[in-house]
């Protein structure tokens, strides 16, 4: 006796291309956004440091990158040294 097996639905194909695809768009992103820091650099330091107590909108969307420079000596290392390529 043979038995039949399910067909693929659409489900299953849709479920298949954000399991895969979503982790690596995530990825880009996340790249891209570490690495705009450093042409952006002058905008940032302007928007967070020049701007008194009312950060721009550029400041807070680097919040994050700086919180995580805080908290990790290494990461501060490899993004200060990423930084300094571009305003040198």
């Amino acid at each position: 006796m043979k038995m039949n097996s399910p067909s693929p639905t659409r489900n299953t194909g849709l479920r298949h291309y954000f399991c895969v695809r979503l982790p690596v768009y995530l990825f880009i992103i996340t790249v891209g956004y570490v690495l705009s820091i450093g042409p952006l650099f002058w905008q940032w330091h302007a928007s967070a440091y020049l701007n008194g107590k009312n950060p721009g909108i550029i400041a807070q969307i680097y919040f994050p990158l700086a919180l995580l420079c805080d908290l990790s000596k290494i990461f501060s290392g490899i993004i200060n040294w990423y930084i300094n390529l571009w305003i040198l």
